[in-house]
């Protein structure tokens, strides 16, 4: 009986108050066929530096550790202006597998091992101007969002000079000596830093600093032991799990200390920045480290939101409501509005205009409470308007026929069951002739709401207000729509 040891790596993306590839086969080399001269010369410089002896590698907190072994049968090369690299696939003592939360959960539902995507490489660089070469362990995988729009082969183009424009993951470098150098988690093509955070509390829901705001990002290792006997599969040992924390995508709060809250016109502060350029999203908005180039494309989403009958009076409801006081902006790696009672903001994951509508609404909801304890009191009531009302809204686009959204608005049962609505209410979010309220409360509770608060998701534990019946869930949406 032999062993074969692995390990599957889950990321879990944790929303703080802190709030911080495989190639085809075709791709590698055949074991039948000799080396290219560029994968010998890194095969030469490997041996030179090691010795032929296996690679080291660390958990980013040194508490795990696992041996690799370059395959040279499984290598490639590329180059560009400045580097020629050559990347091998490493085979570990230990496999490792690192997931995506949400793709882990597809991975354990379905069995589909197109979810099951990750490759760890050994990187070797040459400056083709210095002559200078040097190498790295380099390991990847994606997220949920790019793998269902590259499910089939989701790392075979990517490589360490190569990067596709929308690729969605976690990239993160270690030394020849198996040390944590960096890493970055990618959003849309657009790479954050990670940090190690090996003594905050996964749980934490507060500011690491007063004015600094963060995602939390943890990987959880699952060990096991695959028995083997006589070349057949035994059984699988399980041997239990560590796990390694970062931040990534941080960013600096500097609004005023004194702003108010919910209701009051506070839960924003004054943007004092220069609003010349991109002036409708600097009237709302504020992030002092944002790049002009992100200033433009939230302008660029404005502007389409806008065109909008709705969108327009949603906006200019929010400039009326803020009154010469912004929300913070930033774009990260989920879409997201917070408030504490004192600041508000949101966190954009991408540059659909229909995202951002969604979360614009949330913060035009929060105004229109009488409370912040009010507006939470009735999470899910408030997620299904926001909901219908963003459905209006994106299947009201030119571009939506054939899209994606309307594959996920008429697929997706969180999405389904709220487009149903529009059999029951118009787009005032008024009944239908022959629709009672107790018919459309009843759809709202059974269908709406159960669609949204299925065991294991994100609202499973939201509350839920009952005493607003039918259409007293689309008061905002009524709001925005009356001259429309």
């Amino acid at each position: 009986m032999r062993k074969k040891n692995v390990s599957k790596a889950f990321l879990l993306i944790l929303l703080a108050g802190i709030v911080y590839a495989c190639m085809e086969e075709g791709d590698f080399l055949s074991s039948k066929r000799s080396l290219p001269p560029e994968v010998s010369a890194a095969q030469k410089w490997y041996e030179s530096q090691t010795g032929g002896e296996d690679l080291m590698w660390k958990s980013v907190d040194g508490n795990e550790t696992n041996t690799f072994t370059p395959d040279w049968t499984k290598a490639f090369w590329n180059e560009d202006k400045d580097y020629r690299v050559t990347e091998v696939h490493l085979i570990g003592d230990e496999r490792l597998v690192f997931l995506a939360s949400e793709c882990a959960d597809m991975y354990q539902s379905t069995g589909d091992e197109r979810y099951n995507a990750s490759d760890i490489r050994l990187v070797i660089r040459t400056n083709k101007e210095t002559k200078e070469t040097d190498g790295f362990i380099m390991i990847l995988f994606p997220d949920l969002d790019y793998l269902e729009k590259n499910r089939d082969h989701p790392l075979v183009d990517m490589s360490y000079l190569k990067r596709n424009k929308d690729f969605g993951g976690i990239i993160y470098y270690h030394d020849m000596e198996g040390n944590f150098v960096n890493g970055w988690k990618y959003t849309e093509g657009v790479p954050y830093a990670i940090y190690p955070a090996k003594e905050v509390e996964k749980t934490s829901d507060g500011p690491l600093r007063s004015t600094t705001y963060c995602d939390y990002v943890c990987v959880t290792t699952e060990h096991y032991v695959d028995w083997y006997v006589n070349g057949d599969f035994d059984h699988t040992q399980y041997k239990g799990t560590t796990t390694s924390c970062y931040y990534t995508n941080c960013w600096t709060d500097y609004s005023d200390s004194n702003s108010g809250g919910y209701g009051g016109g506070g839960g924003g502060s004054t943007n004092t920045g220069n609003t010349t350029t991109s002036p409708k999203a600097k009237k709302i908005f504020r992030n002092s480290n944002m790049t002009q180039a992100n200033w433009e494309k939230l302008e660029k989403m404005i502007d389409k939101i806008m065109q909008d009958c709705m969108g327009s009076a949603l906006y200019n409801g929010l400039v009326d409501y803020l009154g010469g006081k912004t929300l913070t902006i930033q774009f990260g790696t989920k879409n997201e509005f917070t408030y504490d009672g004192q600041t508000a903001g949101i966190m954009l994951k991408g540059t659909e205009s229909n995202r951002l509508f969604h979360e614009m609404l949330h913060a035009y909801q929060a105004y229109n409470e009488t409370n912040a304890a009010a507006d939470i009191a009735a999470s899910i009531n408030n997620e299904i308007e926001t909901r219908y009302a963003q459905y209006l809204y994106v299947s009201s686009q030119p571009e939506y026929s054939g899209s994606t959204w309307e594959k996920e608005w008429t697929t997706k049962q969180g999405r389904k069951e709220i487009a149903k609505l529009s059999h029951r209410i118009d787009s005032h979010g008024k009944l239908k002739p022959g629709v009672t309220e107790d018919e459309l409360n009843l759809y709202i509770v059974n269908d709406a709401r159960s669609a949204l608060q299925v065991p294991g998701s994100v609202y499973a534990n939201d509350p839920y207000n009952y005493e607003r019946i039918g259409t007293a869930n689309f008061k905002n949406l009524n709001k925005l729509t009356k001259d429309c």
